[in-house]
């Protein structure tokens, strides 16, 4: 799945701000969540920092203040302090889905799978029809060995997914999920939609190099790997280390040896971030 950055925190306050706006806990809270914002959006981390710190103190039951507060100390590495956080937030407003889908995704990002899986079905509870619920729900799931389950939360999803809550990443995952199941002509399908719905997205473009290389189609392979490399991945899904590997390989089964050479060499020089090295396990 796709991170998200600051800015996200805003609109994970806001919609949680509608839904406590007639709470005397929130009066006069607009404005202060307008200019975490606004200091945000300016680079201004530590002001923002400090603006928050003053909402905390100054509406410390307003739903999306602490909210907002368990996903500054996530974003920090303070995990203890987040989770402590959400929990509040869980505990002021417990039929807001919003909450609850941002506790799933701290604990999956801690690869904490049962916990996520438990914050994904209290989404569903709440919101029968959230897509990304059942995406994430199926990540969790499957990440706990629970394959059939999963396989039923993807299509689930995947049967729901429209509105403003469509996920563009659903059928990206399911396809992984089938490549691992050696269901290749299913996950090249699934795959081929992913391309359409997520053009510019490094990551499914990899896979759909992947499941044809497997397939045999080395021209589609090498066409999408081509397209993968074009592709920036700032949040280091794919690194550039794994699509010179992949080129390389598919350059030499194509006869194409010079090249194959080329990247052979640059995937030998590339070196793996250390971002990338702490997401090693999931």
């Amino acid at each position: 799945m796709v991170h998200r950055g600051c800015s996200y925190l805003f609109v994970v306050a806001v919609g949680l701000l509608s839904a406590a706006s007639a709470r005397s806990s929130c009066v006069g809270a607009e404005e202060g969540l307008s200019q975490v914002q606004r200091s945000l959006a300016q680079g201004r981390i530590q002001s923002a920092v400090d603006r928050l710190s003053g909402l905390t103190a100054s509406h410390p039951k307003c739903p999306p203040v602490v909210a907002m507060q368990a996903q500054f100390f996530a974003r920090q590495g303070m995990a203890r302090e987040a989770e402590e956080w959400f929990l509040r937030a869980v505990e002021l407003v417990p039929d807001q889905p919003e909450v609850h889908f941002h506790l799933g995704v701290f604990y999956d990002g801690r690869q904490q799978h049962a916990k996520a899986a438990e914050r994904f079905r209290r989404v569903l509870s709440l919101a029968p029809s959230d897509p990304q619920a059942y995406d994430y729900l199926a990540l969790s799931l499957e990440a706990q060995g629970q394959f059939d389950k999963a396989e039923a939360a993807y299509r689930m999803g995947l049967a729901r997914n429209s509105g403003p809550r469509f996920d563009p990443m659903l059928h990206y995952n399911y396809a992984r999920y089938l490549m691992k199941r050696s269901r290749l002509a299913e996950a090249r399908s699934h795959l081929d939609e992913a391309v359409r719905q997520a053009p510019s997205v490094r990551a499914v473009h990899y896979e759909r190099a992947r499941v044809a290389e497997r397939l045999g189609d080395l021209q589609g392979a090498r066409m999408h790997a081509e397209r993968a490399l074009q592709l920036e991945d700032r949040g280091g899904v794919i690194l550039d280390m794994q699509v010179y590997y992949l080129l390389s390989r598919l350059y030499r089964a194509l006869g194409e040896d010079e090249l194959a050479a080329r990247y052979t060499a640059l995937s030998q020089k590339a070196e793996i971030p250390i971002d990338a090295r702490r997401r090693s396990g999931r």
